[in-house]
């Protein structure tokens, strides 16, 4: 693969036209796709051979920081950097979606590179839940290497064709080229090496509350976001909190 590939939006129309993608997608990448089943605490351990409590800590202390900036703000002060603003916005709703009895709308996402990285995305900011949320969730792996199930015989993989996610009218299979594409994380875990990704994304503007997760700046209901006390809140609520030195995401 030399010349340059643009990246390719393809609204997911229903299950069947997703595992058509799938196998297209294999066949000119020589890639295979599998589904699995599996809590997030399980990815860290079984796949990425992380301890969680590390990943999560390392995540939280990046929002740390920008209350250097202001020990408080609200959700479109432009001060505050889009990147943990969005991180924070994205963990606030995700844990009312929680409390509310609500699932993740999308399938998490991973690629297993030849060169051994595992970059997960769309999925990395929910991964910091993988303490708080612990029911199984649905895992879609784009394997470079054909050999999953010999890499991870503990762990039940399905076929494309052997699995079901439905995907109601709200997704695209984006495919992009790591050196060329807009994705940081395929970017970064290619190391420099040109690969062709795909990933499962939610394709619908940001709204006020349910999909604004990454743009908070989009929201019409005001967000207030403070820490006080080693906990993290917004609008009162708190969403991380720092025991001994070490930042946990926290459900009340």
């Amino acid at each position: 693969m030399s010349k340059y590939i643009k990246p390719i939006e393809t609204k997911i129309r229903d299950y069947q036209h997703f595992v058509e993608l799938s196998h297209e997608f294999d066949q000119r990448w020589n890639t295979t796709t599998r589904w699995c089943n599996i809590t997030m605490n399980d990815i860290n351990e079984k796949i990425l051979k992380e301890d969680t409590w590390w990943d999560i800590d390392y995540n939280i202390r990046k929002w740390e920081k920008v209350f250097d900036i202001k020990s408080s703000f609200r959700h479109d002060d432009l001060d505050i950097p889009q990147g943990p603003l969005g991180k924070m916005n994205s963990i606030w709703l995700m844990l009312n979606d929680i409390k509310n009895g609500q699932d993740f709308y999308s399938p998490i996402c991973m690629s297993l590179f030849q060169n051994g990285n595992k970059p997960i995305h769309p999925g990395g900011t929910r991964m910091i839940l993988a303490d708080v949320y612990t029911d199984p969730i649905h895992l879609c792996v784009t394997d470079y290497n054909n050999n999953l199930e010999t890499e991870y015989p503990d762990i039940t993989w399905y076929t494309v064709d052997d699995y079901y996610f439905d995907f109601a009218d709200l997704h695209e299979l984006y495919e992009d080229t790591t050196t060329d594409g807009n994705c940081r994380t395929y970017t970064h875990e290619a190391m420099g090496e040109r690969i062709r990704i795909k990933q499962i994304c939610t394709y619908m503007m940001p709204t006020t509350d349910t999909f604004n997760y990454h743009a908070p700046r989009t929201a019409e209901t005001p967000r207030h976001f403070k820490l006080e006390n080693n906990i993290i809140s917004i609008n009162n609520m708190p969403i991380a909190q720092k025991t001994g030195g070490v930042w946990k995401v926290i459900i009340c």
